[in-house]
């Protein structure tokens, strides 16, 4: 369904890309269009993520969430899906 969505919305996107790139060169239209938001994306997801981090940080010496594993204390946890802050178990995660 993904796949699909992007080729259903592909000519309208392309379009309004072209409306607002008339008239520009394609250095502008490559930075504009491809450099500025990669960047912002980057520049979001650096601020998000150390946030995040943060918190379980503080969690970690705040005491806070060290009951979310009880009973749960004697496996291995290699996927990357309990955190301190989640109060919820791997299973229900997904």
């Amino acid at each position: 369904f993904y796949w699909g969505w992007w080729i259903a919305w592909s000519p309208f996107v392309g379009t309004f890309i072209a409306q607002i790139s008339r008239g520009r060169t394609v250095r502008v239209f490559i930075l504009g269009n491809m450099m500025i938001p990669a960047l912002v994306t980057a520049i979001w997801t650096t601020i998000m993520g150390g946030l995040g981090v943060k918190l379980e940080y503080h969690a970690l010496e705040a005491n806070i969430g060290n009951d979310c594993d009880v009973g749960y204390s004697d496996k291995i946890y290699s996927n990357g899906t309990y955190t301190r802050l989640s109060w919820a178990y791997p299973e229900e995660q997904l």
